[in-house]
């Protein structure tokens, strides 16, 4: 869009007050840029104020990835040393059954043993032992000899 004649013939009478506001404008031109500097250095101080608060939060940070990463390592320990818990307290279930399947045995033995012998029963067994802990004797320790008193 071109001006129209009419527009230019103004010009003549506007260019004074241009030269005179931009004149204006020159004169304020220091103040201005003072003014903009001081914004500029006020913004700078905050930003440094901000940067100051925020690293050593940035440190307490770091600080806590750190020792995360400790926690999360030793938490993987503690799950290893469970687990392994685990096998051997199931290891020791079954050791556990086996001895008290032997056991069973051992006194289904022990009884067979004593239905076969003439004058042994669990009764008489029993009070056998009975007499030796009354007698204050290990009931593992061989037999007295009557001269031994």
């Amino acid at each position: 869009m071109s001006p129209s004649p009419r527009d230019l013939l103004g010009l003549p009478l506007m260019a004074p007050r241009a030269l005179q506001a931009a004149g204006d404008f020159l004169e304020r031109l220091p103040d201005i840029e003072q003014a903009a500097v001081a914004a500029v250095e006020r913004a700078q101080g905050a930003l440094d104020q901000l940067l100051d608060s925020v690293r050593p939060i940035e440190t307490e940070l770091e600080a806590l990835r750190k020792a995360a990463a400790t926690l999360e390592g030793q938490l993987a320990a503690t799950e290893r040393q469970i687990a392994t818990t685990d096998r051997k307290v199931a290891e020791l279930e079954g050791l556990v059954a086996q001895l008290i399947e032997v056991a069973i045995r051992v006194e289904g033995a022990a009884e067979h043993f004593l239905d076969k012998v003439p004058g042994l029963s669990a009764e008489r067994a029993e009070q056998r032992a009975d007499e030796i802990r009354a007698a204050g004797r290990n009931p593992s320790a061989p037999p007295r000899r009557p001269d031994d008193r």
